[in-house]
């Protein structure tokens, strides 16, 4: 029989072992817990990472974008033609405008010709070293100063320099030998007309449709026998455009009529240039133009009048040249392949005493009102 010292001895021995069982299986349940929120916080400081991270991608994407757009707008200012002068030899001036300190290429089509720099006000002169060769191209600008970004010119430049003994139009007629040099916009629906920097007369007039002469009093000539009044081209195109421009006197009010019909009123610059799109739409056949340069009481001042045939659509798809020249009955129609998916036409107009009408004939559908001055 156990005595009752070492029944209690085996009790205690019992309650210890059973002690440490319980408290081995606490510690287990609270380790537990531990690795499931040691777990927790790995996975969350691994997304917070990751989360630091795209909004470190965003910001520095928004960063670039930031920097281009402040590059844009500090530069801006894209390449331009100011001048252009070629001798019958094919000696070239050019000059121009872009950026200070600009880097620019000058291209004939996809053929670059020179390179020059323009100074600190964005001014540039260009002389190459070869001669042009006879032939007709179209030069653009364009600026590389940025590896990343290039700037090309808006305008684009129509050079044609003769074949000795022919016109630019390639005929056998007699002419000065003169090249033109003339520069247009590149982009369609852009209301601007095309400036002549020099055209070649022609001496030759046999195949050019003449205005019948009438009786009637012309008094409208400048010292030199040359009118004020001067229409000097017509730009159109495929999209509907037609676009007149010439001289007269400073700040003078213009009327234009096709067909005896009012197609426009504007006021002429301080320097007596003169703009003006028509809202007609033109078919491909002949019209009779008069312009007329009238007070403020609408009193017709100065009048010509000459023929204008709107050319048929070239098909620039088919037609493979980048400039066709024709005379006809202007000085000279132009259609240079400037846009890329279509020609722009400009006829070249020579004051000629020929157009000079008499201011004082009354004409069927003339205004005697001075119309909205809305085009400038």
């Amino acid at each position: 029989m156990i005595s009752r010292p070492i029944a209690i001895g085996i009790v205690g021995v019992i309650v210890v072992i059973i002690a440490l069982i319980l408290n081995h299986e606490d510690k287990r349940e609270s380790e537990t817990p531990l690795k499931n929120k040691t777990s927790v916080a790995k996975n969350q400081v691994s997304q917070n990472e990751k989360t630091d991270k795209k909004e470190s991608s965003i910001a520095t994407a928004e960063k670039k974008n930031k920097d281009a757009e402040t590059t844009l707008k500090k530069y801006k200012k894209k390449p331009s033609f100011d001048l252009v002068r070629v001798d019958p030899e094919g000696n070239v001036v050019i000059a121009g405008r872009s950026q200070p300190d600009a880097r620019i290429e000058i291209l004939d089509g996809n053929t670059v010709i020179g390179i020059v720099e323009s100074d600190d006000r964005g001014e540039w002169v260009f002389v190459p070293e070869a001669r042009l060769t006879p032939g007709a191209r179209v030069l653009i600008l364009k600026d590389v100063t940025k590896d990343d970004i290039f700037w090309e010119s808006d305008n684009a430049v129509v050079l044609v320099v003769p074949e000795p003994g022919q016109n630019i139009a390639g005929l056998g007629e007699k002419a000065d030998g003169m090249p033109l040099a003339m520069v247009m916009p590149r982009e369609e629906a852009i209301s601007e007309a095309s400036r002549i920097f020099q055209a070649p007369k022609r001496k030759k007039q046999g195949n050019r449709e003449k205005v019948e002469p009438r009786k009637e009093k012309v008094d409208a000539v400048e010292e030199g026998g040359q009118p004020r009044l001067a229409l000097e081209t017509i730009d159109y195109d495929d999209s509907g455009i037609v676009i007149l421009s010439g001289l007269s006197n400073p700040n003078s009010i213009i009327n234009v009529y096709l067909d005896n019909t009012l197609a426009g009123s504007v006021t002429a610059a301080p320097d007596g240039r003169w703009t003006i799109e028509l809202k007609n739409t033109l078919k491909s056949r002949k019209y009779m133009i008069r312009v007329d340069q009238v007070d403020l009481s609408a009193k017709v001042l100065e009048r010509i009048e000459l023929p204008f045939v709107k050319a048929p659509v070239i098909e620039a798809t088919i037609e493979k040249a980048t400039v066709i020249i024709q005379p006809g009955n202007s000085l000279w129609r132009i259609a240079a392949k400037v846009y890329g998916s279509g020609f722009r036409y400009t006829e070249i107009y020579e004051a000629n005493i020929d157009q000079i009408r008499d201011p004082n004939l009354i004409y069927p559908g003339q205004v005697f009102e001075i119309p909205d001055q809305k085009e400038r």
